[in-house]
């Protein structure tokens, strides 16, 4: 089975269904492992909470994986403002009160992964400004991105040991909300994030 009928991928958060949206515990603690929430509405194997933790995917990063009352999530969805959780086995009434987990190692190895985008980019941007970001892909299989530009093997290499210093430095990291068309977006990717986000 797809995903829930009417679905709109690509969708921003900030679209509504039915006048409500899935509250997004993961906007305000990446961190959260576990949660309470109650069934909102079902679509077949597709469960909708009324708030979730679950990230959807979004930057090149894969959606998370966990389970809901022990049942497993096998597929995460943005569906017009609210969090589709695929649990193809569930048995949950609306208005049923679940326990939730999301599986922490993959979110982890995943959160992990996009920041260490974030500082290899970073790097070539500032060893190439004319470099651009064309695609990412986070997965637990794989990290890669995709760049326009001239680039070659030592520069890759010295941008590898500038992103690795940074992450031996320990340097702390803070997610700062901004919107396509914010100029500290435009600055971060001309300059780098690591010189907007230490300066």
């Amino acid at each position: 089975m797809g995903s829930p009928e009417g679905s709109q991928q690509g969708l921003s958060c900030g679209a509504l269904f039915n006048g409500r949206m899935t509250r997004l515990l993961f906007d305000s603690d990446p961190y959260l492992v576990s949660f309470e929430s109650v069934v909102e509405r079902l679509a077949g194997e597709w469960v909708f909470l009324e708030e979730s933790a679950f990230f959807p995917g979004g930057g090149g990063q894969e959606a998370d994986r966990g389970t809901i009352e022990s049942l497993q999530v096998t597929e995460i969805r943005l569906e017009n403002g609210d969090i589709a959780h695929r649990t193809p086995t569930h048995t949950f009434r609306v208005g049923q009160r679940v326990k939730c987990a999301i599986d922490w190692g993959r979110r982890n190895d995943l959160m992990k992964g996009h920041t260490a985008e974030h500082l290899l980019f970073s790097a070539i941007g500032k060893l190439a400004p004319e470099s651009e970001l064309v695609k990412i892909v986070i997965s637990p299989e794989k990290k890669s991105f995709v760049i326009k530009g001239s680039v070659g093997w030592p520069l890759l290499s010295e941008a590898q040991r500038i992103a690795n210093d940074a992450i031996l430095q320990g340097l702390p990291t803070t997610e700062l909300k901004v919107g396509r068309e914010d100029p500290i977006l435009k600055a971060a990717r001309s300059t780098g994030f690591m010189e907007i986000c230490s300066g």
